[in-house]
């Protein structure tokens, strides 16, 4: 039987945070309402979406990451407001 895996100790995951670390700002993309949809990819609800997306939010925000909400705006708006950011 293969390795099992399970849940990382808090001091092993602060290391790894630290050793690989990523750029300090995480782009959020919150769930669109207005365009929501699923499909067979895409099988969690709208109120899913929005719970894992806080979820995972507050695990950024834990890890010491800097979080930009990317507003709900036209592609090449949000393409300007990503370059801006990181400029």
């Amino acid at each position: 039987m293969g390795n099992q895996v399970g849940a990382l100790s808090p001091e092993l995951a602060k290391r790894y945070l630290s050793d690989y670390r990523y750029f300090h700002k995480v782009f959020a993309f919150p769930p669109w309402k207005e365009i929501y949809a699923t499909d067979a990819e895409r099988d969690q609800t709208y109120q899913d979406a929005v719970r894992v997306h806080e979820v995972l939010m507050d695990w950024y925000l834990q890890c010491g990451y800097e979080l930009v909400e990317v507003p709900a705006m036209r592609v090449d708006e949000r393409c300007t407001f990503i370059m801006e950011a990181v400029a």
